[in-house]
C-alpha cells in the first residue's frame, strides 16, 4: 500500500490492519488463509508489533499462536521507538498487563534491551506506568540494569537505574518494590545521579524519608557535569535548595546534610535558596549556621560570576525580606564580586528602589567603582531611573565622578534626554570644566602664555573638586607647562594632546 494521510505505510498489509484496529474475527480468517504472520511494513512493524499496543489479548494470542515471532525487534529507529524495541517493551510503555501476561507466557524475553540498554521494566518506568512496572518486577525483571546509554525518550542517562527513573517520575510504590527486591539505593548513572538525588530535587518529601529509611548516602555527589541538568558537588541539600524545598532541606539537614556543602562553582545551599527568593529556607539555612558571605568561586553562567554572594544574588531577585534576613544575619552589604559588582549597584540595574533604600541605610557604599569605573549612579541613570537617581544623590553619590572612559553620570544622561535626570544631577553640582580649558586653548593660541597658566590651574582645580582627578594623567598638564616655557612656538600642538587625553572636545 501507499502511505497515506492515515498513517498506512507501504508493505502494510490486511493482517497488519486488522490487528493494529482489533479485529480478532479477521485476523483469525486471514491467519486461516495464509497470510505470513511475520510480514514487515515499510515501518519495519509485524502485526503482533502493531496489536499490542491496543489492550487487545484475543488479537494478540491468535498471532502468537500462529507463529507470531514474540521477541520480534525493531531492526531500525522508527520516529520515537528505538531499534531493539520488542512488543513487551511496548506492551509496556501502554500499562496493558494482560498482554504482557500473554506475551511472557509465550516466551516473551523478560531482559531484552532496546540499543540504549533499557529493558521492558525501564520503558513502564519510563512511561509512567506503575502497574505495569510492578507487575514485570514481580515477574522477576531484573532491577538493577542500567542504560548503556542516554535514551531518546525524555531526559534518561547512562548508567540509570530503575529506581533512578522511578525517583524522577515520583512513584513511590515503585521505588518500594525495587527496594524490596534488592535494587541499590545509592546506585548512580554517568553524572552522578542518585534517587536520593533526585527525590531531593523533585522535592518529594516522601521519597526522600524513603530513601533515608533505606541508608541512602546524603553526601553523594554529581561527579560530571550535564550543561542544564548537573554540576560536579552538587548533592541532594544542593539540589533541595536549588529547587526551593525547605522541607526537604530540612529533612537532609536533620540526617546530617552539610549546610555549607558546596559544587564546583562554590554554590552552597544559602545561595541556592537566595537565588530562588526562598525566604523561610534562607531562615532555616541560617539557623543551622550558613555561611551567609560564602561566594562563587568560579563564573558559571552569564549573570553569575566569581565572588557573587547570597545578598547579591537575593537583590538581584528582588525579595526585599530575604535580603534583609541576610544583612540581619552578618551579610556584608559592600560584598564585591570580581567584576566590583555590590549588592547595591545590583539593585540599581533591577531597579530594586526599596532595596537600594534598605542596603543604603545598612551602609552600602553609594560610591563603590564597579566594572568599568562606575558606580551605581552610572546604573540608575541608564535605566532612567529618576527616583534612583535621586536617592543615591541624597544618600551622597558623587555625581561628577568619571568612569574609565572619562565620563559621567551626566555624560550618560545626555543622549536619553531625559530633563529630570539631567535636572537632578546639575542640581547636585555637575561641575563643568571644559569652560577653562576653552580659555585656555584660547590663550594659547594668541601666544598668552601667562594666561594659559591661570585657565590651566583653574581647570586643574576644578577636575580635583569635582572628583575626576583620578582620571586625569598629571604628567600632560606637567608636560604643556614645560612646553610652554621651552617651545611656544608649537602652536596649540601640546594643549591639544592634553585636551585629547581628557576626552573633552573643545570649541576653539
Amino acid at each position: 500500500l501507499e502511505t497515506v494521510e492515515n498513517g498506512i505505510y507501504e508493505g502494510t498489509t490486511a493482517l497488519m490492519l486488522a490487528s493494529a484496529n482489533g479485529y480478532p474475527e479477521i485476523v483469525q480468517l486471514l491467519l486461516a488463509n495464509g497470510a505470513d504472520v511475520n510480514m514487515r511494513n515499510k515501518e519495519n512493524a509485524s502485526a503482533l508489533f502493531l496489536a499490542v499496543q491496543n489492550d487487545d489479548v484475543t488479537t494478540v494470542e491468535f498471532l502468537i499462536n500462529a507463529g507470531a515471532e514474540v521477541n520480534f525487534v525493531l531492526e531500525r529507529d522508527v520516529k520515537d521507538v528505538p531499534k531493539g524495541v520488542t512488543p513487551l517493551m511496548l506492551v509496556a510503555t501502554h500499562g496493558h498487563i494482560q498482554v504482557a501476561r500473554s506475551l511472557l507466557a509465550h516466551g516473551a524475553n523478560l531482559e531484552a534491551r532496546d540499543r540504549f540498554g533499557a529493558t521492558a521494566l525501564m520503558y513502564a518506568i519510563m512511561y509512567g506506568q506503575p502497574e505495569m512496572a510492578n507487575f514485570l518486577i514481580q515477574n522477576g525483571a531484573d532491577v538493577h540494569t542500567q542504560l548503556t546509554e542516554d535514551h531518546i525518550s525524555f531526559q534518561y542517562f547512562k548508567g540509570d537505574t530503575p529506581l533512578i527513573a522511578a525517583a524522577l517520575h515520583e512513584d513511590f510504590k515503585t521505588v518500594r518494590n525495587l527496594i524490596s527486591r534488592g535494587a541499590d539505593v545509592n546506585a548512580s548513572n554517568q553524572y552522578g545521579m542518585t534517587a536520593l538525588m533526585q527525590a531531593s530535587y523533585n522535592g518529594n518529601l516522601e521519597l526522600v524519608n524513603l530513601l533515608l529509611s533505606q541508608d541512602a548516602n546524603i553526601n553523594m555527589q554529581i561527579s560530571q557535569e550535564r550543561f542544564g541538568y548537573f554540576t560536579p558537588g552538587d548533592c541532594p541539600i544542593l539540589l533541595a535548595a536549588s529547587a526551593g524545598h525547605t522541607q526537604v532541606a530540612k529533612t537532609l539537614l536533620n540526617a546530617g546534610a552539610d549546610v555549607n556543602s558546596a559544587n564546583q562553582y562554590g554554590y552552597t545551599p544559602i545561595i541556592n535558596a537566595a537565588f530562588t527568593g526562598n525566604l523561610s529556607l534562607v531562615k532555616l539555612l541560617i539557623e543551622r549556621g550558613a555561611d551567609v558571605n560564602g561566594a562563587i568561586t568560579h563564573d558559571h553562567i552569564l549573570s553569575v560570576n566569581e565572588g557573587d554572594t547570597p545578598l547579591r544574588f537575593a537583590v538581584e531577585r528582588g525579595v526585599i525580606e530575604v535580603v534583609r534576613e541576610l544583612i540581619q544575619a552578618g551579610a556584608k552589604v559592600n560584598a564585591a564580586n570580581q567584576y566590583g559588582v555590590t549588592p547595591l549597584i545590583s539593585a540599581c540595574e533591577t531597579g530594586g528602589i526599596d532595596i537600594a533604600r534598605l542596603l543604603l541605610a545598612e551602609g552600602a557604599d553609594p560610591n563603590h567603582r564597579g566594572y568599568g569605573g562606575e558606580t551605581a549612579l552610572f546604573s540608575a541613570v541608564r535605566r532612567q531611573d529618576a527616583e534612583m537617581v535621586q536617592l543615591l544623590i541624597s544618600s551622597g553619590a558623587n555625581v561628577n565622578v568619571v568612569n574609565n572612559d572619562r565620563l559621567s553620570p551626566s555624560d550618560i544622561a545626555k543622549p536619553f534626554q531625559n530633563n529630570r535626570i539631567y535636572t537632578l544631577l546639575s542640581k547636585a553640582g555637575v561641575m563643568d570644566c571644559s569652560s577653562p580649558l576653552n580659555e585656555a586653548i584660547k590663550r594659547f593660541n594668541r601666544k598668552e602664555y601667562n594666561e594659559v597658566q591661570v585657565y590651566l590651574d583653574q581647570a586643574r582645580d576644578c577636575l580635583r573638586q569635582s572628583g575626576q582627578s583620578e582620571s586625569i594623567n598629571a604628567a600632560q598638564i606637567l608636560a604643556l607647562e614645560g612646553e610652554m616655557s621651552l617651545a611656544k612656538g608649537y602652536a596649540d600642538a601640546a594643549l591639544q594632546r592634553f585636551l585629547q587625553a581628557l576626552d573633552i572636545r573643545i570649541k576653539v
